[in-house]
C-alpha cells in the first residue's frame, strides 16, 4: 500500500495487512515475486447495451 514501510515476513501476512487496511475489499490478487509486488484485482459489472441490427432497404427491411 502507498506509504506502507513495514516489510511482512510472508505473503499471507502481506495479504492480511492489505485486506485489513483496504476500504474496498479486492476479489483476487496477482503476485510478481521477482519485483516484490502484490496487486489487488477489483472487478465491476458494466452493462453494455445491445446494438440494433442494421437494416437495408434493398432487402425490404424498410422503404425510403
Amino acid at each position: 500500500m502507498e506509504g506502507e514501510t513495514e516489510v511482512r515476513k510472508s505473503i499471507t501476512d502481506a495479504l492480511e495487512a492489505y485486506y485489513q487496511k483496504a476500504v474496498t475489499k479486492p476479489v483476487a490478487y496477482r503476485l510478481e515475486p521477482i519485483q516484490g509486488k502484490l496487486f489487488a484485482i477489483r472487478t465491476s459489472e458494466v452493462e453494455i447495451p445491445e446494438e440494433q441490427p442494421k437494416q437495408y432497404s434493398i432487402y425490404g427491411d424498410y422503404e425510403i
